[in-house]
């Protein structure tokens, strides 16, 4: 019963833990980042523009432009006729990423903000986090909001 109960108060904590944090702070700074460079977010399957390329240039580009050809159509080989992959270890739905890509960076920061704030209040880069992804979607009152607690609003009783 003692074990059940300790992996009880584990789970409690490990969203709030060190290590969850830090991952969440970098997936929160990658999302802030495609959505202040939204070229980043852009998939390389488009074709460039070769009007505007030398000779060179151009063969460079299309030779580069067949060989992710070529790995994409190695990729749809390496599945059978179901779509499923034929190595039973590797079941990525989207290996490269293009979905989440896909996705509003804002909104799925807000979600790991908001887990971060809830159960990793006592680390300032939570703060620190929620402020900018609030200024992002201009939600200013939150982003100057400390806590839950209402520690704003103790903290302005002791200056009157």
């Amino acid at each position: 019963m003692r074990a059940y109960v300790d992996v009880l108060r584990f789970e409690d904590r490990i969203w709030g833990h060190e290590f969850y944090q830090a991952a969440a702070d970098g997936l929160i700074k990658s999302y802030l980042f495609l959505y202040d460079n939204p070229a980043a977010a852009k998939t390389d399957l488009e074709e460039p523009d070769y009007s505007s390329m030398s000779a060179a240039e151009r063969k460079k580009a299309k030779a580069i432009a067949r060989k992710k050809k070529k790995s994409a159509e190695r990729e749809t080989q390496s599945k059978d006729g179901n779509g499923q992959s034929r190595n039973p270890g590797s079941v990525h739905d989207d290996p490269r990423g293009e979905l989440l890509l896909k996705r509003d960076p804002l909104e799925e920061a807000k979600k790991y903000v908001n887990t971060l704030v809830n159960s990793a209040p006592n680390f300032i880069s939570t703060w620190l986090l929620r402020y900018d992804v609030a200024i992002r979607r201009q939600k200013m009152l939150m982003a100057l909001q400390v806590s839950e607690e209402g520690d704003v609003a103790n903290e302005s009783k002791s200056f009157r």
